[in-house]
């Protein structure tokens, strides 16, 4: 596919594409000529823009490869008092432990080893909400998602771009009935897999999946007509 100014007639480039945008940048004349495919993402986009909570932490960006590059970081607030909590609980256990090596009291080491694995979960969660970010790439050719820096089970998605259905978001009930926020992406063969954190209101998780999805069709409109995304 070709994409031509209609004021001069030049030839747009692929390198002056804008796909945040939907634009081609005429470097001939300065005109800016829209991407026919890609007009109903970008109204879908502007639409959705216009509704983006204020307070929802959000970052696109194209990354090394060409590719859009989304970064969703967790919930932070959550993870201050975890971290509060995790410390208290640790200088506890410190302390029975200073008590029971100085004692040489068996039994007394054995004894809190749950209380240990706990702590260890605690801290754990406290550091990934304080410091961690869900990466979701989506390139020409595939799909990545990535959380770190604190390591997460099963965090790692790759995927091909033509095996993503679509991203959409999901609701879970945690202790006390507490209604938790997340993402999912979907897969063309029927399967569901969680991709983020917490959200901290369901409109943010609604927001995520409503523009990874017009992201994601635009990266596939892109790919489709051989264009690559626009580096500023």
């Amino acid at each position: 596919m070709k994409l031509s100014c209609h004021s001069c007639g030049a030839v747009i480039a692929g390198p002056d594409v804008d796909l945040v945008r939907g634009v081609g940048v005429c470097r001939a004349c300065g005109e800016l000529v829209p991407i026919p495919s890609l007009q109903a993402s970008v109204e879908l986009a502007r639409e959705a823009e216009l509704f983006r909570p204020a307070e929802l932490a959000w970052d696109e960006r194209d990354d090394e490869r060409g590719a859009l590059s989304i970064r969703l970081p967790h919930r932070r607030s959550s993870g201050i008092p975890l971290l509060l909590f995790a410390l208290v609980w640790d200088g506890f256990l410190v302390f029975w432990y200073a008590l029971a090596l100085k004692s040489g009291h068996v039994l007394m080491m054995l004894f809190p080893l749950v209380h240990v694995f706990a702590g260890i979960y605690v801290t754990w969660t406290a550091l990934r909400a304080l410091l961690n970010t869900v990466r979701i790439t989506m390139g020409p050719d595939d799909v990545r998602i990535r959380e770190g820096p604190i390591f997460v089970p099963r965090a790692k998605f790759d995927a091909p771009l033509s095996a993503i259905e679509s991203f959409a978001p999901t609701q879970s009930h945690g202790n006390r009935g507490a209604i938790r926020h997340g993402l999912e992406v979907r897969t063309r063969d029927g399967v569901a897999r969680r991709v983020a954190g917490r959200f901290e209101q369901a409109s943010h998780a609604a927001f995520a999946s409503a523009r990874l999805n017009v992201l994601l069709a635009r990266v596939k409109d892109a790919s489709n007509s051989g264009l690559i995304p626009y580096r500023s």
